[in-house]
């Protein structure tokens, strides 16, 4: 069932990908193909995280919004938490601080 769903949706999208890239073309205005290629490359990852994640979306339009804030606000947690907690990083802090107190 979810698979047909997601089937019919890529579909969808793919009938629907000129609207979007005239979409995209109209409002972002890429000054450069570096900038067009960028914006084409963020719109599919969202896309693709969308529609990877189908158990966030539901009929409620906010509560899906809040539900995929929460996933990459807790991705983006666990990324700072490896970097803050990384023993290079916290010799690095210990260095800054040190000059700090000179």
């Amino acid at each position: 069932m979810a698979e047909t769903q997601l089937n019919s949706a890529l579909a969808s999208a793919t009938l629907e990908g000129s609207d979007l890239a005239s979409l995209l073309q109209k409002e972002f205005k890429p000054k450069t193909d570096e900038a067009k290629s960028a914006v084409e490359t963020a719109i599919q990852t969202l896309a693709q995280q969308a529609l990877s994640q189908t158990k966030l979306i539901g009929n409620d339009v906010i509560k899906s919004i809040e539900a995929m804030i929460a996933a990459i606000d807790k991705k983006l947690s666990d990324q700072i938490n490896l970097i803050m907690h990384h023993e290079d990083f916290q010799k690095l802090e210990g260095a800054w601080r040190g000059l700090h107190y000179m």
